[in-house]
């Protein structure tokens, strides 16, 4: 019996790396108009963020010290704390982006722990 299987065959696992591979579509500041260079292009990058990559995200978009162009994005972050969790700056920066399962309610119905 072989141990070894390709990843096509399992097909849960086919899946996610199809989804972990999709494509985020850039955000652009609005007070300049560029994008962040640490802005994640793919899902999986943005599961991998790091705790000073999401701080300088949310300072860079105006979301970390609030200012006149905060309330300009779609969604804005509502009490970024420096403080909070990993996962709780994840959801936010998610949600922020534009990640709708990031969504706290959508998130426990997919039974998405953070």
């Amino acid at each position: 019996m072989n141990r070894y299987h390709s990843i096509y065959e399992n097909h849960a696992l086919a899946e996610k790396l199809r989804q972990m591979a999709s494509p985020l579509a850039p955000l652009v500041e609005v007070e300049h108009g560029t994008v962040h260079p640490a802005f994640p292009t793919t899902l999986l990058q943005f599961w991998l963020l790091t705790n000073d990559q999401l701080e300088s995200l949310a300072q860079f978009y105006h979301q970390r010290t609030p200012n006149v162009f905060t309330n300009l994005y779609p969604y804005p972050i509502r009490n970024w704390d420096p403080d909070m969790s990993m996962g709780e700056k994840l959801r936010k920066m998610g949600e922020f982006i534009g990640i709708g399962f990031c969504d706290s309610h959508r998130a426990k119905i997919a039974g998405l722990q953070y």
